[in-house]
């Protein structure tokens, strides 16, 4: 992360099931990073899990599913990656530009993403090549 983060947990209905949900998140540059994951439990959650996490993503920021482009970074020890770059809305109501990518490995799901008016190519490498699993 880029700055020190905040952190959160929640219970949220993810592939079948109410999972807790741990999350990162902070500001710098005038965006926002972000990073969560959860244990399904069960590998066999997992691309259910991921298909909803993408919808839900597109819901929160306000964006019809074809508005979504896909996109994908390597992350080394992920067994699934996929992602998407897509122009939403903030809670507040301001444009944003969200670069999220969707990850696995086992039962573990996981979500890096940056969210801004102008996510630009040195944000989004540094933030998503420094991605790697154990």
């Amino acid at each position: 992360m880029p700055c020190k983060p905040d952190e959160a947990r929640r219970d949220t209905p993810l592939g079948g099931a109410v999972t807790p949900l741990n999350m990162l998140s902070c500001e710098a540059g005038g965006a926002t990073f972000a990073m969560a994951w959860a244990d399904l439990g069960q590998a066999e959650r997992v691309p259910a899990a991921l298909v909803q996490w993408r919808a839900a993503s597109l819901i929160s920021l306000k964006a019809a599913p074809e508005a979504a482009r896909s996109w994908t970074q390597p992350v080394p020890g992920a067994e699934r990656v996929d992602g998407i770059d897509v122009q939403g809305v903030r809670h507040d109501g301001s444009a944003t530009r969200a670069r999220v990518l969707y990850f696995a490995r086992g039962a573990r799901v996981y979500q890096a993403a940056i969210y801004g008016s102008a996510v630009g190519p040195e944000e989004v490498s540094t933030f998503f090549e420094g991605l790697q699993l154990p």
